[in-house]
């Protein structure tokens, strides 16, 4: 019997299958903490449900990452992410992660891949990259520009 090797998720404090996209998940999640993303305000897997009205099609699906940040009394979303098993992160993920925003909000973006990282924000002019990840103070300090 072959055993099925597992990661350990340091958020949901959870031994996972370690499977293709969840090594992608696991590995961005231990960058974000080591930037200091605070592990209290990352959501993984969560359902779109709360961010669009009930009985909507899209309510089923889920955001790979969602990461928080407080502003006064209030939490909002900082950024989204959607991993891909693949390193090659397409038009069609790109799709995919524009649409999850569009319900969600957040001023920034992420498609990680098993070898790639690129982040999306929205300027006037179109929609920005770069391909590495900011800290978390600095995306929050981009938020309150």
């Amino acid at each position: 019997m072959k055993q099925q090797k597992k990661i350990y998720d340091p958020v949901r404090h959870l031994w996972l299958k370690a499977l293709p996209e969840e090594i992608v998940r696991q590995k961005l999640l231990l960058e974000m903490i080591d930037q200091g993303f605070p592990k209290s305000l990352i959501i993984i897997e969560s359902s779109l449900e709360a961010f669009i009205p009930k009985g909507t099609k899209a309510q089923d699906r889920r955001v790979d990452i969602l990461a928080l940040y407080q502003e006064n009394e209030n939490l909002l979303p900082l950024l989204v992410i959607e991993c891909k098993a693949s390193s090659l992160c397409n038009k069609s993920a790109l799709r995919q992660l524009i649409g999850y925003n569009s319900s969600i909000g957040a001023p920034f973006m992420g498609l990680a891949g098993s070898e790639s990282f690129t982040l999306y924000w929205q300027e006037k002019s179109g929609l920005k990259t770069t391909y590495y990840l900011p800290t978390y103070q600095e995306l929050t300090r981009a938020c309150k520009h």
